[in-house]
């Protein structure tokens, strides 16, 4: 289902943010709705893919790169081949990560 690898049930997958919300994320550790946003949540299946798509939306080195494991399951999962021409990727309603925990990249 998904170009990146699959682990118990859950994808790794890769989010451009700008500095608000990844300073948003640092300080609670979940992901969160941002006044004038979507309900829910773009992300890359790739790091490069993410790149392309922060380099699109906020120029290149105005955002950062997050990762999150996604649940394979989530009801409102929705997957695109190609978003923006950009590469695969995935939507995700907030109300199903309320249990993913997004990480800045390459953090453990």
């Amino acid at each position: 289902m998904y170009a990146s690898g699959e682990v118990q049930g859950v994808t790794r997958a890769y989010r451009a943010v700008s500095e608000a919300e990844y300073q948003q994320i640092l300080r609670t550790g979940k992901f969160e709705v941002l006044p004038n946003v979507a309900e829910g949540k773009y992300f890359a299946d790739s790091v490069e893919g993410a790149m392309a798509h922060g380099e699109g939306l906020h120029g290149a080195g105005n955002f950062r790169i997050i990762e999150a494991d996604l649940p394979n399951n989530a009801p409102s999962i929705f997957r695109f081949d190609n978003l923006d021409g950009h590469g695969p990727a995935s939507f995700i309603h907030i109300d199903d990560l309320q249990n993913v925990t997004p990480r800045p990249l390459g953090a453990r």
